[in-house]
């Protein structure tokens, strides 16, 4: 095969490695602002050290404590327990039939499978490998939801997570989370990583481990006062956007990173 002179491949090569820097880079910096996001959930909603009135930490100042008999533990006044499933809708997938090629020919709806999410390095994910369409959506069980839902993978590897950007839907290997004006996508992502252990306890099956939505929606949530959820989401926000932005970054640098290899051969 035809290639570019070793001073043309020498400067590929560099702007190569230049790019793969800066992927490494973006990447280090999304953990760290995932750590953050988690951080602060658990200084608010386990320790209870959310801001008070006077911008204090409210347990570590004073605040008011209550016994929760169903949790075994303090929590602070007026907080409640409930069931998440109580709290937000959460809904199942399906697949279309693969037999009939109208449900995916030239599909324009997302459709998630788990090995999408764990394929994908980010809390975000942008696209999918496979799509349905509008017939494939209709002659299943899959279900549309609402760009930045939750999306929890429930069997074979349970509790792996992403929040999608576009509307979509995904085959029978999800639990998804449709967040409403209480509970965040952003606080729901966070919640989830605290239960990780609860949930893979409530996992069974035979040829491989899974959750049922049932046993999921009887999961345990402590919910706050609208005020404190409301501070949360403004405080984690800038957070979840920069993680988003960073995301789409790589996913520009990836495809650059394509076309320099198709430039060293001519």
């Amino acid at each position: 095969l035809p290639v570019p002179p070793i001073s043309e491949q020498e400067k590929i090569v560099a702007e190569y490695q230049s790019i793969e820097k800066k992927i490494k880079v973006n990447e280090q910096i999304c953990q760290k602002l995932e750590a953050t996001a988690q951080a602060i959930y658990k200084e608010w909603f386990v320790e209870f050290n959310f801001p008070n009135e006077e911008g204090k930490p409210y347990k570590d100042n004073g605040g008011k404590m209550v016994w929760n008999e169903e949790l075994d533990k303090e929590v602070p006044e007026e907080w409640e327990v409930s069931n998440i499933g109580d709290e937000v809708e959460t809904i199942g997938g399906g697949t279309p039939s693969t037999n009939r090629e109208e449900y995916w020919i030239d599909g324009d709806i997302l459709w998630f499978s788990p090995t999408d999410i764990t394929n994908n390095d980010s809390i975000f994910i942008f696209d999918s490998a496979r799509h349905i369409t509008q017939k494939g959506l209709n002659k299943s069980s899959a279900n549309l939801f609402p760009a930045y839902s939750l999306m929890m993978t429930s069997r074979a590897t349970i509790g792996k997570l992403a929040i999608n950007t576009k509307k979509a839907s995904t085959n029978q290997g999800f639990i998804t989370l449709i967040p409403n004006n209480k509970l965040s996508v952003y606080f729901l992502y966070c919640w989830i990583k605290t239960q990780l252990s609860e949930i893979l306890s409530l996992s069974s099956g035979s040829t491989f481990s899974e959750i049922s939505r049932g046993n999921f929606r009887n999961l345990i949530i402590l919910k706050s006062n609208r005020k404190v959820h409301k501070d949360f989401d403004k405080t984690i926000l800038s957070i979840f956007d920069n993680i988003k932005n960073k995301t789409k970054e790589n996913q520009k640098l990836t495809e650059l990173k394509s076309l320099l290899l198709a430039r060293m051969v001519k």
